[in-house]
C-alpha cells in the first residue's frame, strides 16, 4: 500500500503600514505605524511553492521601505501560522506656490504702512492736523509654498520670504525739510513685521510725523518823526514762524503817536 503526502495550504499576508508620523527613516515595524485596512493583500500556496507579488500602494500614499518577502519568496510548511509581512508607505505629498497657484491667497501678504506729514500750529493757511506735505505709502511683499499631504488635506506652509524690489520695504524715511519748520521725528524707524504670525494682508499703525514751527522774534522800534527818525527805544515779541497776532503799542515816556498812527498793529 502507498501513502502519499499532499502539501499543505499556505497563505502569506501582505500588510500596508502608515509609518507617516514615526520619527525613524528606516527600519520599520509594524509597531511603527498604523495599517491602512483596506489595502491588505493574501496569497495563497502549497507548502514550499514559490510566489510573487506586485505591491499595490493604497491611493495617495509613496513606499518607503518593505520587508523581504512582500514581493516574493515561498511558502512554509506551518499551516497554522500564516506568513505576514510588511510594506511600509508615507503619505505622498503636493507642493504649490504663488506661480502653480496664482489665485491661493495664502500663499500671499502685503504688509503696507502710511506717514503721514502734518502741521502743529494754526496760521492764516493751514490748521494744526492739516497736511504739510504728501504722506509716504509703503509696502512689503511676501510670498510662500504649501506642502499638500495627499491623504489628510493638510497643508504645512513654509516660512514667508519677502520679496525684493526697488518700490519694497517698510524703510527707514527722513522727513522733508520744510524752511521754518522742525518735524517732531529726525527719521522714521523701518517698519517691522513679525512674520512668524502673518497670515495675510496687514496694514501697520499709520505713523504721523508733526512739523512745529520754529522761534521767530519781530523787532518794534519807536522812532521820533520830528527827528528824522531818532531811536527812541525799542522791543522784540517772541514768538513762532507763520504765527499772526496784534501788537498793542505802548506809547514812551513823553511822546504821543503821529498822526495816523494806530495804536494796535497786525502782524503775521
Amino acid at each position: 500500500e502507498t501513502v502519499t503526502y499532499h502539501p499543505d495550504e499556505q497563505k502569506v499576508t501582505v500588510h500596508y503600514v502608515d509609518v507617516n508620523d514615526s520619527p525613524k527613516t528606516s527600519d520599520w515595524t509594524a509597531a511603527d505605524g498604523t495599517e491602512v485596512s483596506t489595502a491588505v493583500q493574501t496569497l495563497t500556496g502549497k507548502s514550499a511553492g514559490t510566489y510573487t507579488n506586485t505591491i499595490a500602494l493604497p491611493d495617495n500614499f509613496v513606499q518607503v521601505g518593505t520587508d523581504d518577502g512582500a514581493s516574493s519568496g515561498t511558502f512554509d510548511n506551518d499551516s497554522q501560522v500564516d506568513q505576514s509581512y510588511n510594506v511600509y508607505v508615507k503619505h505622498a505629498t503636493r507642493t504649490i506656490t504663488p506661480v502653480t497657484d496664482p489665485q491661493n491667497g495664502e500663499l500671499r501678504a502685503t504688509v503696507t504702512r502710511t506717514i503721514n506729514y502734518v502741521y502743529g500750529n494754526d496760521t492764516v493757511d493751514h490748521q494744526t492736523g492739516d497736511k504739510a506735505i504728501d504722506s509716504v505709502n509703503q509696502h512689503q511683499d511676501y510670498s510662500r509654498t504649501g506642502t499638500i499631504d495627499e491623504v489628510t488635506g493638510k497643508i504645512t506652509y513654509s516660512a514667508w520670504t519677502p520679496t525684493i524690489g526697488t518700490d519694497e520695504g517698510l524703510k527707514m524715511v527722513t522727513p522733508t525739510k520744510i524752511t521754518g519748520y522742525t518735524p517732531d521725528q529726525v527719521s522714521v524707524s523701518a517698519g517691522t513685521v513679525d512674520v512668524t504670525t502673518l497670515t495675510g494682508n496687514e496694514t501697520l499703525k499709520p505713523v504721523t510725523v508733526t512739523y512745529n514751527p520754529n522761534p521767530a522774534k519781530i523787532a518794534v522800534t519807536y522812532v521820533d518823526d520830528v527827528e528824522n527818525g531818532k531811536v527812541v527805544e525799542g522791543t522784540s515779541l517772541d514768538g513762532f514762524v507763520d504765527q499772526t497776532g496784534t501788537f498793542n503799542v505802548v506809547t514812551p515816556n513823553n511822546y504821543e503817536l503821529s498822526k495816523g498812527q494806530s495804536d494796535k498793529v497786525n502782524y503775521t
